[in-house]
């Protein structure tokens, strides 16, 4: 019988991605018991390797009928950026 390999910090992000909906650095660091600026170096290093990638220009300036309007943090203030698994980052995940 194999045994599932353990779960690293990268493992844990891109597992905790590809299950889908909206998530701050602040919750994805609480549900991996990391510091957030280490999950955000991990997003960071995701990002680079290929694995996530930009979802269009964020907000913009206007949120009016935005359908992630209840995700954002405060009206007004700096637009969220918005980042989804790419193909490369889907496979690893189901890999994860």
């Amino acid at each position: 019988m194999a045994s599932a390999q353990p779960q690293t910090p990268l493992t844990g992000l891109l597992r905790l991605l590809n299950d889908g909906g909206l998530h701050s650095l602040a919750e994805l660091a609480r549900r991996l018991g990391l510091s957030e600026p280490l999950v955000s170096a991990l997003v960071d290093d995701l990002g680079r390797r290929g694995y996530l990638a930009a979802v269009g220009d964020a907000c913009g300036a206007a949120c009016a009928g935005c359908g992630l309007q209840a995700a954002c943090a405060t009206p007004g203030a700096p637009a969220p950026r918005l980042l989804a698994l790419t193909p490369k980052g889907q496979r690893a995940a189901k890999r994860a």
